[in-house]
């Protein structure tokens, strides 16, 4: 392949020694083949000339540098800031956002320069919760660079970041030990209060729909409730005290908390593994539950339905409690914190 250094700004048609085939024009600022013009490839069409080439149009734009060195960095307020390094002879910026993966556009927000670094700032003030991508283009008087490379953000709403106590909308699984499959048996509201002078107590009402109140230990670094194999949750008109106790994710084995492991971000609340209800003449069978926090919008708010598609029969005991098995709780083996029995 020949390189050509074009002196014109416009050229019609081209001579070159050749035979008569498809080429294509590759054109080079300063005559440099790693200094590229804007648009730098061009295709030639052969005429009935052998000698003679033609191409239709001819557009050569110097162009800046793109932008590099660029990073993401949170400011005071949680927002997200774009940094990268001046480009010379760039007399302004243009930052592009993609949110989620749609398309590139502008972005709204000022930049400004630090001048003990050098380096340009800026702050998206109109984040959107998601994975947001961020290219930066460098603008002259009369020439720009090509977009940066992207870098890559992910925003969460502060007002998306929920605390563990409050009300939630539970939705209750039970584990249907022929197909291995989890139907919705019931849904209700249930509550998380923690314990203001003992933030490791928390007291959990109406678990299971039973209207009582039990106890469960919080593990804040863990974001997790552990409630005691063997707690009392409620009474059953006929059988008496009913007990709960925890069953690991292979409803293989019984366990010695029931794990319910909280995630800020939407407030949900769900459990690892599923827990058994049982009286002492036999049990009610193996459920799983899932909640939201209830923040009261009308939407899932206050006037939750109660509602229940319990078959309460006894069933006769199929699991081992797994001696062997250690604490799901890492607080309950190093016991930072008071043990409920």
């Amino acid at each position: 392949m020949k390189h050509y250094m074009i002196l014109s700004a416009l050229l019609l048609t081209l001579t070159l020694s050749a035979s008569a085939q498809n080429r294509d024009l590759y054109i080079y600022m300063d005559g440099k083949p790693d200094v590229q013009a804007y648009e730098n490839v061009f295709p030639l069409a052969p005429t009935d000339n052998p000698n003679r080439y033609v191409v239709d149009s001819l557009k050569i734009v110097r162009h800046l540098k793109e932008p590099t060195g660029l990073r993401i960095e949170l400011d005071a307020d949680g927002l997200p800031t774009v940094i990268w390094k001046p480009v010379n002879g760039a007399k302004n910026y243009e930052v592009y956002r993609s949110v989620n993966h749609s398309p590139y556009v502008i972005a709204k927000g000022a930049i400004v320069q630090n001048w003990q670094t050098n380096e340009y700032y800026f702050t998206d003030t109109d984040p959107q919760p998601g994975t947001s991508s961020y290219r930066v283009r460098a603008r002259g008087i009369v020439i720009e660079s090509l977009l940066s490379s992207e870098i890559v953000s992910n925003y969460i709403d502060p007002s998306a970041i929920q605390t563990i106590d409050g009300t939630y909308i539970v939705t209750e699984y039970e584990y249907d030990e022929f197909s291995s499959e989890l139907n919705e048996s019931a849904k209700y509201q249930m509550s998380v209060e923690l314990d203001p002078n003992d933030p490791t107590t928390a007291t959990i009402r109406n678990f299971w729909n039973m209207r009582s109140d039990i106890e469960a230990i919080y593990d804040e670094e863990d974001q997790a409730l552990y409630i005691p194999s063997q707690t009392a949750i409620g009474s059953h008109s006929t059988y008496g005290t009913i007990y709960i106790r925890g069953v690991n994710s292979d409803a293989t084995a019984y366990t010695n908390y029931i794990t319910l492991r909280f995630s800020p971000l939407g407030g949900k609340l769900e459990e690892e593994g599923y827990f058994s209800a049982y009286v002492n003449a036999g049990r009610f069978g193996y459920y799983q539950i899932k909640a939201v926090k209830d923040n009261g919008n009308g939407t899932t708010g206050n006037a939750a339905p109660r509602k229940s598609r319990r078959q309460l029969t006894l069933k006769p005991e199929a699991l081992k409690v797994d001696k062997n098995r250690k604490a799901d709780c890492k607080t309950m083996i190093t016991n930072p914190v008071r043990r409920l029995q």
